[in-house]
């Protein structure tokens, strides 16, 4: 196990502990969560570093201590390392923090972990979580095997970061060097969501960059379902005697075919290009914040508006599903995408044998070149049988 530091935060962090005076060395315990809160910082996809992370602080209690945990991060505070935002949301035990900029400019290195029990303990529950998703399916066991294989041409990948024409924010170079650097050093990390997702280094790291991504010296392709949520919407629908069944096929009719997006857009009045992909990555984040995953108000905000004018039925049964929680629909239909790509990464390891190499980048499912058409074949094979066609296309990341 291997943690980011600066020169500074070394520093610092040793002028602490030797002023507690305390015989327990802390510092890795100081550079974990630091490292937390850093990880999910550079990660955020607001396209900035300034997003303050909410800790889990049953986790931190379980890896550190109940006592220890709060003097960490007060210290961290102190020392300027980290700040607060000092606003405590509703459902949430933690204020939000990150890393100050003063930290965050600073050069990063990887050193080596050597307190064994902080380790030890970090690994138990990190594997608790993960045997959760072996035991529902071997796809998560196949995905989590080859995301730890995937290699990165630095050089070129670097060179992609640096280049002026990419017009990457300042956000953006810091994650995609992060992500560079994690690789080329062969830090691999892995989690399981609860929304059944596998969070690894390949669906972390920037689109552009997973060109340069190999395994074994092969080239990934992926298979790709395009409207994959508003599609799993439907599936979830499906059979829903709330929902009217003209209005359920016209639904769905627009999203196999691929098109919800442009359906909306036009709808919507705009004259905008969905074909370019962060045209496209903007306009989804919009009707998902606006319309399926936005907390419900009495009053419909914009794109639920225009949403309703075509899918009235469908609009109200998702919110009546957000009444309580807004979290729920998303959480719901993403467990559901999991679900199936992990079935479909199963049965694509027991055809094309333990050496090919499948994972996954969330509602995508990556391979080699030579094994692709496989993987789509068996993508269309299990749609099939719950009588769906969507649009599926497979291509070079």
């Amino acid at each position: 196990m291997k943690f980011l530091v600066t020169n500074k935060l070394l520093l610092v962090i040793s002028t602490v502990i030797k002023q507690t005076k305390i015989k327990k060395d802390f510092t890795f315990h100081y550079l974990y969560i630091v490292n937390k809160i850093r990880h999910a910082q550079i990660l955020n996809t607001d396209n900035t570093s300034e997003t303050y992370i909410r800790l889990c602080y049953d986790f931190l209690e379980t890896t550190i201590s109940k006592e220890q945990t709060p003097i960490i991060i007060r210290t961290l505070i102190e020392q300027n390392i980290i700040e607060c935002d000092g606003v405590a949301i509703i459902g949430s035990k933690a204020y939000g923090y990150r890393i100050t900029r003063e930290f965050m400019a600073q050069k990063w290195k990887y050193i080596a972990v050597t307190d064994t029990e902080l380790v030890g303990k970090i690994m138990r529950i990190t594997e608790m979580k993960l045997n959760l998703a072996f035991e529902s399916s071997d796809g998560y066991r196949t995905a989590a095997y080859w995301s730890n294989k995937i290699t990165i041409n630095k050089r070129n990948a670097l060179s992609f970061v640096n280049n002026p024409k990419n017009n990457l924010s300042e956000h953006q170079i810091q994650q995609a060097k992060s992500s560079i650097l994690a690789l080329t050093k062969s830090v691999f990390f892995l989690t399981y969501g609860k929304t059944a997702r596998l969070y690894t280094n390949l669906n972390c790291i920037k689109r552009g960059l997973r060109q340069f991504i190999t395994v074994d010296g092969q080239e990934l392709h992926g298979v790709d379902i395009t409207s994959s949520q508003p599609l799993f919407l439907g599936i979830l629908l499906k059979n829903n005697s709330n929902i009217e069944a003209v209005e359920y096929e016209k639904y769905m009719n627009v999203v196999c075919n691929g098109t919800l997006y442009e359906y909306l857009a036009k709808a919507a009045g705009l004259d905008i290009d969905l074909k370019n992909h962060t045209v496209r990555s903007q306009f989804k984040k919009m009707i998902f914040a606006g319309c399926l995953y936005n907390k419900p108000q009495l009053k419909l905000s914009e794109w639920e508006l225009i949403f309703q004018s075509s899918f009235p039925t469908i609009l109200a049964e998702c919110r009546r599903i957000k009444e309580k929680d807004h979290k729920v629909l998303a959480q719901q239909l993403q467990r559901l995408e999991a679900s199936f790509i992990f079935e479909c990464v199963r049965i694509g390891a027991e055809e094309l044998g333990d050496n090919t190499p499948i994972t996954t980048i969330h509602d995508e499912i990556v391979s080699t070149k030579e094994s692709i058409h496989i993987i789509e074949k068996i993508v269309r094979s299990e749609f099939s049988k719950i009588g769906i066609e969507p649009k599926i296309e497979s291509s070079k990341l």
